[in-house]
């Protein structure tokens, strides 16, 4: 086993905090991740990104991108490209297809008065006025489509 070395998406540090961590933060983000953790396994991103894409007229990638932007309070790039592409970062487009996915999303999100913040050398994140305004949106198109299907059941 010597030689082997596990591949890690992200740059490991091992006994530091960064600038302005503190062991609180680090903990809440430990119970952020526990939480997206489990709504994963329950599947609630997969019917958001149906959500986000009947709300939105988003194609399938930016409603995945929308989805791993919404489970965190920061998404990195090797996040996003994780959520888009899989965990096999052999076979990840460029960069710039990425942005081409972004620049689209943020144009229709725009016209609901919602936006994506860039996090320079950081990520990306949903402000918490943005993030409201896109769960107000959801709710409201969730609210409909289940009145629809008790409409339909109630007809038959």
């Amino acid at each position: 086993m010597s030689g082997l070395v596990p591949k890690i998406p992200y740059p490991l540090r091992v006994g530091v905090l960064r600038e302005g961590e503190t062991m609180a933060g680090l903990r809440e983000r430990i119970a952020e991740l526990e939480e997206e953790n489990a709504a994963l396994k329950a599947g609630k991103i997969e019917t958001d990104i149906v959500a986000f894409a009947g709300v939105f007229g988003l194609a399938t990638l930016e409603a995945r991108l929308l989805g791993a932007v919404m489970s965190r309070t920061e998404t990195s790039k090797e996040q996003v490209f994780a959520a888009l592409y899989g965990e096999n970062s052999d076979h990840w487009p460029t960069e710039s297809t990425v942005k081409v996915h972004l620049c689209r999303l943020r144009q229709k999100l725009a016209r609901f008065g919602a936006e994506i913040e860039t996090i320079w050398g950081r990520g990306l994140r949903v402000s918490p006025e943005s993030r409201a305004i896109i769960e107000e949106w959801v709710a409201a198109w969730r609210a409909d489509r289940n009145a629809q299907q008790a409409e339909k059941r109630s007809a038959s």
